[in-house]
Protein backbone atom coordinates (compact mmCIF):
# COMPACT_ATOMS: atom_id res chain seq x y z
CA UNK A 1 0.00 0.00 0.00
CA UNK A 2 1.40 3.40 -0.96
CA UNK A 3 0.72 6.49 1.05
CA UNK A 4 1.92 10.06 1.53
CA UNK A 5 3.80 10.73 4.73
CA UNK A 6 2.21 13.69 6.51
CA UNK A 7 2.97 13.83 10.20
CA UNK A 8 4.62 16.25 12.59
CA UNK A 9 6.25 14.82 15.69
CA UNK A 10 5.81 16.45 19.09
CA UNK A 11 9.50 17.31 19.04
CA UNK A 12 9.09 19.08 15.70
CA UNK A 13 6.07 21.08 16.84
CA UNK A 14 7.88 22.20 19.98
CA UNK A 15 10.89 23.18 17.87
CA UNK A 16 8.74 25.21 15.52
CA UNK A 17 7.27 27.24 18.34
CA UNK A 18 10.66 27.85 19.91
CA UNK A 19 10.68 25.57 22.97
CA UNK A 20 14.33 24.67 22.77
CA UNK A 21 14.60 21.86 20.21
CA UNK A 22 17.12 22.78 17.55
CA UNK A 23 17.11 19.57 15.52
CA UNK A 24 14.49 17.12 14.42
CA UNK A 25 13.99 14.35 11.90
CA UNK A 26 13.15 15.44 8.37
CA UNK A 27 11.24 12.20 7.81
CA UNK A 28 7.56 12.78 7.38
CA UNK A 29 7.60 16.59 7.68
CA UNK A 30 5.50 17.85 4.74
CA UNK A 31 6.86 15.09 2.54
CA UNK A 32 4.99 15.78 -0.68
CA UNK A 33 7.37 13.74 -2.84
CA UNK A 34 6.39 10.78 -4.96
CA UNK A 35 5.54 7.87 -2.66
CA UNK A 36 7.96 4.95 -2.55
CA UNK A 37 6.98 2.33 -5.11
CA UNK A 38 7.95 -1.26 -4.27
CA UNK A 39 8.07 -3.74 -7.13
CA UNK A 40 5.30 -6.37 -7.15
CA UNK A 41 5.93 -8.90 -4.41
CA UNK A 42 7.94 -6.53 -2.20
CA UNK A 43 7.05 -4.42 0.83
CA UNK A 44 8.75 -2.04 3.23
CA UNK A 45 8.30 -0.60 6.70
CA UNK A 46 10.18 1.94 8.78
CA UNK A 47 12.78 0.19 10.95
CA UNK A 48 14.34 3.23 12.68
CA UNK A 49 13.85 7.01 12.53
CA UNK A 50 15.41 10.25 13.82
CA UNK A 51 18.76 9.58 12.15
CA UNK A 52 19.90 12.88 10.54
CA UNK A 53 21.79 12.13 7.31
CA UNK A 54 22.08 8.43 8.04
CA UNK A 55 24.57 6.87 5.66
CA UNK A 56 26.07 3.43 6.22
CA UNK A 57 24.99 0.64 8.56
CA UNK A 58 26.46 -2.63 9.84
CA UNK A 59 25.97 -5.23 12.58
CA UNK A 60 28.37 -6.45 15.23
CA UNK A 61 28.51 -10.08 16.32
CA UNK A 62 26.31 -9.32 19.34
CA UNK A 63 23.42 -8.22 17.14
CA UNK A 64 23.88 -4.47 17.58
CA UNK A 65 23.25 -2.28 14.55
CA UNK A 66 25.46 0.79 14.01
CA UNK A 67 24.99 3.75 11.68
CA UNK A 68 27.04 6.72 10.54
CA UNK A 69 25.33 10.13 10.48
CA UNK A 70 27.10 12.04 7.73
CA UNK A 71 27.02 15.57 9.07
CA UNK A 72 29.88 18.03 8.56
CA UNK A 73 31.87 20.47 10.72
CA UNK A 74 32.28 18.08 13.63
CA UNK A 75 28.56 17.33 13.92
CA UNK A 76 28.82 13.82 12.52
CA UNK A 77 28.22 10.80 14.71
CA UNK A 78 28.43 7.05 14.96
CA UNK A 79 25.35 5.72 16.73
CA UNK A 80 24.07 2.37 17.90
CA UNK A 81 20.46 1.89 16.89
CA UNK A 82 18.14 1.36 19.83
CA UNK A 83 14.63 1.66 21.19
CA UNK A 84 13.34 4.15 22.22
CA UNK A 85 16.49 6.13 21.44
CA UNK A 86 19.82 5.69 19.70
CA UNK A 87 23.11 5.79 21.60
CA UNK A 88 25.96 7.99 20.42
CA UNK A 89 29.15 5.92 20.31
CA UNK A 90 31.43 8.50 18.66
CA UNK A 91 30.78 12.19 18.10
CA UNK A 92 32.63 15.24 16.75
CA UNK A 93 33.15 13.43 13.46
CA UNK A 94 33.47 15.21 10.12
CA UNK A 95 31.20 13.63 7.50
CA UNK A 96 31.50 10.04 8.72
CA UNK A 97 30.51 7.83 5.81
CA UNK A 98 31.95 4.34 5.35
CA UNK A 99 31.33 1.79 8.09
CA UNK A 100 32.28 -1.86 8.48
CA UNK A 101 32.56 -4.25 11.42
CA UNK A 102 35.35 -6.86 11.36
CA UNK A 103 35.34 -9.15 14.39
CA UNK A 104 35.42 -6.94 17.48
CA UNK A 105 36.65 -3.90 15.56
CA UNK A 106 34.54 -1.26 13.88
CA UNK A 107 35.96 1.03 11.18
CA UNK A 108 34.65 4.45 10.10
CA UNK A 109 35.82 6.72 7.29
CA UNK A 110 35.47 10.51 7.10
CA UNK A 111 34.69 11.79 3.61
CA UNK A 112 36.74 15.00 3.73
CA UNK A 113 40.24 15.99 2.71
CA UNK A 114 42.69 14.18 4.98
CA UNK A 115 39.77 12.46 6.67
CA UNK A 116 40.42 9.90 9.34
CA UNK A 117 40.05 6.15 9.11
CA UNK A 118 39.04 5.36 12.69
CA UNK A 119 39.21 2.00 14.42
CA UNK A 120 36.91 1.39 17.40
CA UNK A 121 37.37 -1.59 19.70
CA UNK A 122 33.74 -2.53 20.37
CA UNK A 123 34.55 -4.38 23.59
CA UNK A 124 36.69 -1.70 25.25
CA UNK A 125 35.46 1.46 23.51
CA UNK A 126 39.02 2.51 22.70
CA UNK A 127 39.66 4.28 19.40
CA UNK A 128 42.66 5.04 17.26
CA UNK A 129 43.21 6.80 13.95
CA UNK A 130 44.72 4.25 11.59
CA UNK A 131 45.45 6.70 8.78
CA UNK A 132 44.32 9.84 6.99
CA UNK A 133 43.23 9.86 3.36
CA UNK A 134 41.39 12.29 1.08
CA UNK A 135 37.64 11.79 0.58
CA UNK A 136 37.42 8.21 1.78
CA UNK A 137 34.00 6.60 1.50
CA UNK A 138 33.76 2.84 0.87
CA UNK A 139 35.61 0.50 3.21
CA UNK A 140 35.64 -3.30 3.20
CA UNK A 141 37.88 -6.09 4.58
CA UNK A 142 39.94 -8.13 2.13
CA UNK A 143 40.30 -11.93 2.37
CA UNK A 144 44.09 -11.58 2.36
CA UNK A 145 44.06 -9.12 5.24
CA UNK A 146 43.69 -5.40 5.68
CA UNK A 147 41.04 -3.11 4.26
CA UNK A 148 40.26 -1.67 0.85
CA UNK A 149 39.24 2.00 0.70
CA UNK A 150 37.52 4.01 -2.05
CA UNK A 151 38.35 7.68 -2.61
CA UNK A 152 35.28 9.56 -3.82
CA UNK A 153 37.02 12.03 -6.15
CA UNK A 154 36.99 12.81 -9.86
CA UNK A 155 40.42 11.20 -9.99
CA UNK A 156 39.61 8.57 -7.43
CA UNK A 157 41.35 5.35 -6.54
CA UNK A 158 41.25 2.20 -4.47
CA UNK A 159 43.78 2.05 -1.65
CA UNK A 160 44.86 -0.84 0.57
CA UNK A 161 45.21 -0.15 4.30
CA UNK A 162 46.88 -2.65 6.60
CA UNK A 163 46.08 -2.66 10.29
CA UNK A 164 49.37 -0.97 11.12
CA UNK A 165 48.18 2.10 9.22
CA UNK A 166 50.20 1.66 6.02
CA UNK A 167 48.45 2.91 2.86
CA UNK A 168 49.29 1.31 -0.50
CA UNK A 169 47.77 2.32 -3.87
CA UNK A 170 45.69 -0.51 -5.28
CA UNK A 171 43.99 0.81 -8.44
CA UNK A 172 44.03 4.43 -9.76
CA UNK A 173 42.05 6.20 -12.45
CA UNK A 174 38.49 5.73 -11.18
CA UNK A 175 35.77 8.39 -11.42
CA UNK A 176 34.19 8.92 -8.01
CA UNK A 177 34.32 5.36 -6.63
CA UNK A 178 32.05 5.14 -3.59
CA UNK A 179 30.54 1.91 -2.27
CA UNK A 180 32.47 -1.37 -2.21
CA UNK A 181 31.72 -5.06 -1.79
CA UNK A 182 34.23 -7.91 -1.66
CA UNK A 183 33.50 -11.62 -2.15
CA UNK A 184 35.36 -14.60 -0.66
CA UNK A 185 37.54 -14.96 -3.74
CA UNK A 186 38.77 -11.39 -3.37
CA UNK A 187 36.80 -9.86 -6.23
CA UNK A 188 36.19 -6.20 -5.44
CA UNK A 189 32.94 -4.65 -6.66
CA UNK A 190 32.99 -0.87 -7.03
CA UNK A 191 30.13 1.61 -7.38
CA UNK A 192 31.63 4.18 -9.75
CA UNK A 193 29.20 7.02 -9.17
CA UNK A 194 30.78 9.35 -11.71
CA UNK A 195 30.10 7.02 -14.66
CA UNK A 196 26.93 5.24 -13.48
CA UNK A 197 28.65 1.86 -13.50
CA UNK A 198 29.39 -1.01 -11.18
CA UNK A 199 32.88 -2.38 -11.80
CA UNK A 200 34.72 -5.51 -10.71
CA UNK A 201 38.43 -5.64 -9.92
CA UNK A 202 40.09 -9.05 -9.76
CA UNK A 203 43.78 -9.89 -10.02
CA UNK A 204 44.52 -6.41 -11.32
CA UNK A 205 41.96 -6.53 -14.13
CA UNK A 206 38.95 -4.19 -14.20
CA UNK A 207 35.67 -5.15 -15.87
CA UNK A 208 32.19 -3.62 -16.13
CA UNK A 209 29.44 -5.50 -14.28
CA UNK A 210 26.54 -3.17 -15.13
CA UNK A 211 26.26 0.30 -16.68
CA UNK A 212 23.63 2.98 -17.23
CA UNK A 213 22.77 3.51 -13.55
CA UNK A 214 21.92 6.82 -11.86
CA UNK A 215 24.58 7.59 -9.25
CA UNK A 216 25.20 4.08 -7.88
CA UNK A 217 26.31 4.58 -4.30
CA UNK A 218 26.47 1.54 -2.04
CA UNK A 219 26.80 -2.19 -2.73
CA UNK A 220 25.97 -5.31 -0.74
CA UNK A 221 26.64 -8.93 -1.65
CA UNK A 222 24.12 -11.54 -0.57
CA UNK A 223 25.05 -15.14 0.20
CA UNK A 224 23.25 -16.36 -2.95
CA UNK A 225 25.51 -14.23 -5.15
CA UNK A 226 23.05 -11.36 -5.62
CA UNK A 227 24.52 -7.86 -5.69
CA UNK A 228 22.32 -5.13 -4.18
CA UNK A 229 22.82 -1.55 -5.39
CA UNK A 230 21.46 1.75 -4.06
CA UNK A 231 21.28 4.87 -6.22
CA UNK A 232 22.10 8.05 -4.31
CA UNK A 233 19.68 10.48 -5.95
CA UNK A 234 16.64 12.42 -4.82
CA UNK A 235 14.55 9.94 -6.79
CA UNK A 236 16.68 6.89 -6.16
CA UNK A 237 16.19 3.19 -6.66
CA UNK A 238 17.09 -0.04 -4.92
CA UNK A 239 18.36 -2.60 -7.42
CA UNK A 240 19.25 -6.29 -7.33
CA UNK A 241 21.63 -7.89 -9.80
CA UNK A 242 21.65 -11.68 -10.02
CA UNK A 243 23.09 -13.84 -12.78
CA UNK A 244 23.31 -10.84 -15.09
CA UNK A 245 19.68 -9.80 -14.61
CA UNK A 246 19.03 -6.37 -13.09
CA UNK A 247 15.81 -6.08 -11.09
CA UNK A 248 14.29 -2.88 -9.72
CA UNK A 249 13.11 -3.64 -6.17
CA UNK A 250 12.03 -0.15 -5.12
CA UNK A 251 11.69 3.28 -6.74
CA UNK A 252 11.22 6.88 -5.56
CA UNK A 253 13.55 6.56 -2.59
CA UNK A 254 15.24 9.74 -1.32
CA UNK A 255 19.03 9.31 -1.42
CA UNK A 256 19.22 5.63 -0.41
CA UNK A 257 22.61 4.69 1.00
CA UNK A 258 24.05 1.75 2.96
CA UNK A 259 22.51 -1.69 3.42
CA UNK A 260 22.70 -4.67 5.75
CA UNK A 261 20.76 -7.89 6.20
CA UNK A 262 19.10 -8.98 9.43
CA UNK A 263 19.55 -12.55 10.68
CA UNK A 264 16.11 -13.28 9.20
CA UNK A 265 17.21 -12.16 5.74
CA UNK A 266 15.38 -8.82 5.76
CA UNK A 267 17.23 -6.06 3.96
CA UNK A 268 17.80 -2.85 5.90
CA UNK A 269 18.36 0.28 3.82
CA UNK A 270 19.46 3.71 5.03
CA UNK A 271 17.26 6.33 3.37
CA UNK A 272 19.30 9.46 3.97
CA UNK A 273 16.81 11.88 2.44
CA UNK A 274 14.22 10.91 5.05
CA UNK A 275 16.62 10.36 7.99
CA UNK A 276 15.57 6.76 8.56
CA UNK A 277 16.25 3.08 7.96
CA UNK A 278 13.77 0.93 6.06
CA UNK A 279 13.19 -2.82 6.38
CA UNK A 280 12.52 -4.39 2.99
CA UNK A 281 11.29 -7.91 2.34
CA UNK A 282 9.18 -10.03 0.06
CA UNK A 283 5.47 -10.18 0.65
CA UNK A 284 4.35 -13.26 2.53
CA UNK A 285 2.05 -15.86 0.99
CA UNK A 286 -1.58 -14.85 0.75
CA UNK A 287 -4.48 -17.03 1.82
Amino acid sequence: MTRYLLSISLKTMLGLIGLGFTSFSYAGLFDWGTPIAPAPGWQYRVYAEDLPRVDNIDWDRHGNLYATLERSKGRGKLVRIGTPSHKVILDKLNRPDGLVVVGDKLYVTEEVMQGRIIELDIETGKTRTLARLDMTEGIEPLPGGGLVLAQDMGRGALVHLNLNGKLTPLYPGLVRPEGLAVDRQGRIYIAETGTGRVLRLFKGKLSVVVAGLNEPDQLLLQSDGSLWISEDSKDGRLLKLKEGKLEVIMEHLKSPQGMAFTSEGILLLAEQGRDRILAIERLGPTN
